[in-house]
């Protein structure tokens, strides 16, 4: 049996493996020189995010059994923690720092984290790229040696990876992106609450829109990449991008205090 990486998919898994490591990064560059933002709210979102998983992973532990274990819980866990994680960010941390570029900013390090583990670290295009350098590269025989299991359970572990494609491969940077500008979007969201008087309602839109995204696109999709799963991403996130804009127009027409007219 043989299974066919070809040049494309070798580098579509390049392109989405890199960006997968360094969109924070690209992203980063590009808003600072754009706005003169500094580094201190990047790396509140960096260590806000290890934090925040951690709170996390242990909710999960605790709770995902039993008729739990399901894509809402997830979802609420992630929605409750990420967004309450922002808050006491906002709040106690990045007070002091009234223009709303700073929940950009801090976005671009929370998210970014976020890329680097999920899309980079674990992210099925930084896997891919190793399988398939290492196919193409080394000895067929040698190299299916170091798998496990049949024959048939080698080749169907490899050829998973070599099915994704040039394509697929941009399906998971467009997630990047997509997951990226909801991250930015509901931080914003989050500072707003922090910033006004309506804390309680605005961090419940935030933890809210954070839990349906993740539970509409768990039990649509689970773990698959596909076009379906993209789109509906790209829809969540224009629309809570939006809805967002709609109550900053709102709260900066309110709160002229504040400078919200430099977030752009």
């Amino acid at each position: 049996m043989e299974v066919n990486f070809t040049a494309a998919s070798i580098a579509g898994y390049w392109i989405a493996a890199v960006f997968g490591w360094f969109s924070y990064l690209i992203f980063w560059l590009i808003w600072r020189r754009k706005t003169g933002e500094g580094w201190f709210p990047v790396v509140s979102g960096i260590v806000a995010y290890i934090v925040i998983s951690l709170v996390r992973g242990i909710l999960n532990i605790i709770f995902l059994r039993g008729f739990l274990a399901n894509y809402f819980t997830v979802g609420l866990i992630s929605g409750v923690c990420e967004e309450a994680g922002k808050f006491l960010v906002f709040r106690y941390v990045l007070y002091e720092k009234k223009n709303p570029r700073t929940a950009i900013s801090y976005a671009v390090g929370h998210g970014g984290t976020e890329s680097v583990f999920v899309c980079g670290i674990n992210g099925i295009s930084h896997i891919g790229l190793i399988i398939g350098l290492a196919y193409r590269i080394m000895d067929r025989e040698k190299f299916m040696g170091y798998l496990s299991g049949t024959e048939e359970e080698k080749y169907q572990f490899v050829s998973q990876y070599a099915q994704i494609g040039f394509f697929g491969n941009m399906l998971t940077v467009f997630d990047i992106l997509s997951g990226m500008a909801l991250c930015a979007a509901l931080s914003v969201l989050v500072f707003m609450a922090v910033h006004s008087d309506n804390t309680k309602k605005l961090l419940l839109y935030a933890a809210g829109i954070h839990t349906a995204a993740d539970f509409i696109q768990g039990q649509m999709f689970g773990g698959q990449i596909s076009i379906e799963r993209t789109l509906v991403s790209l829809c969540i996130t224009a629309g809570t991008v939006y809805f967002v804009y709609m109550i900053y127009r709102k709260y900066s027409e309110e709160n002229t205090y504040m400078d919200f007219g430099g977030i752009t």
